[in-house]
């Protein structure tokens, strides 16, 4: 299967861009193809990535607005969300798929429940997709024991979809919803597996604040005093980061998920260090969010008011 898309800009150029399958062959001739784009009046642009959303979250748009983090987790998403079903969460990734598709996106890097129904719409949409089943243990052994089998079971039924566009990751919510004997079985599992972490890291001064009441140190110090932080960690939001944890990530690797939007929504209090840890060499990229926390899936909208 060929496409053309004919008269297209790339930079200040106006060219044909041929693709066989999933690739593209050439850039510069006209070429007979199966089908035939009109890119006249367009631009030829890379997919965007989103490194940090929550795709099911389109259900809960406009659901509890105008509320910090805290309560709005509390007493709004998380009720919410233990009500979710696998066809929920299938639907809400299509929509989800969808409006990434009409903005630009093609690849996102996602955390949330019933990953097998999330990739399954991941597939049909066409998308590529770094799925998390989302680990919330609250502290709890039993809970977290369940949480860890489901979430093994769900990377093992992801990858027998045998499909290069879908990758299994691991997804411990945050230090303030995660035990540390969870934190530490999820980092051992990255290494056997050789899967990614994601997780949200200094969100707002209350997990701060919490985490030097509990363990005498900040957030990103505590996750490197147990072994978690490492180049295959994305860490999500990073409002508060104070200059020695930016070194910290520096040195470990740690990328960091720069969500702007979703940090002035929910009231977080503080913007990313941007150019501390641009300075530092921090591998950042851009993530709108889920759409309940943005309230939309627009990479467009995030770069402008990043």
């Amino acid at each position: 299967m060929s496409l053309l898309i004919r008269d297209v800009q790339i930079d200040r150029d106006v060219t044909q861009i041929y693709i066989e399958g999933n690739r593209i062959v050439e850039i510069g001739k006209k070429r007979e193809a199966d089908t035939v784009i009109d890119g006249k009046g367009k631009i030829a642009l890379p997919g965007f990535v989103n490194l940090h959303t929550h795709a099911a979250m389109t259900l809960f748009r406009g659901w509890g607005d105008d509320l910090d983090l805290s309560t709005w987790l509390e007493t709004k998403i998380w009720p919410a969300e233990a009500r979710l079903t696998p066809d929920d969460v299938y639907w809400g990734t299509k929509l989800a798929c969808l409006e990434m598709i009409k903005t630009g996106t093609t690849t996102f890097n996602d955390m949330y429940f019933h990953m097998d129904a999330a990739a399954k719409a991941v597939k049909e949409m066409g998308l590529r997709a770094f799925l998390a089943e989302g680990i919330v243990d609250l502290n709890d052994p039993e809970r977290a024991a369940k949480q860890l089998q489901t979430a093994e079971a769900v990377n093992r039924q992801i990858e027998a979809m045998k499909t290069d566009r879908i990758t299994p990751v691991l997804g411990p919510h945050a230090i303030y919803s995660v035990s540390k004997d969870t934190l530490i079985r999820i980092r051992e599992l990255a290494d056997k597996t050789g899967s990614l972490i994601h997780v949200h890291l200094s969100e707002t001064k209350r997990e701060v604040d919490d985490c030097l009441v509990e363990t005498g140190m900040r957030p990103a110090k505590y996750l490197d005093s147990i072994g978690f932080l490492a180049k295959d960690v994305i860490a999500a939001h990073g409002c508060w980061l104070d200059p020695s944890e930016i070194d910290l990530l520096a040195h470990t690797g740690t990328r960091v998920a720069h969500c702007p939007t979703s940090n002035m929504k929910l009231s977080v209090g503080q913007t990313m260090p941007y150019a501390a840890l641009k300075e530092a060499a921090v591998v950042m990229g851009l993530g709108t969010d889920g759409a309940a926390s943005n309230n939309n899936l627009d990479m467009f909208e995030t770069m402008k008011v990043a």
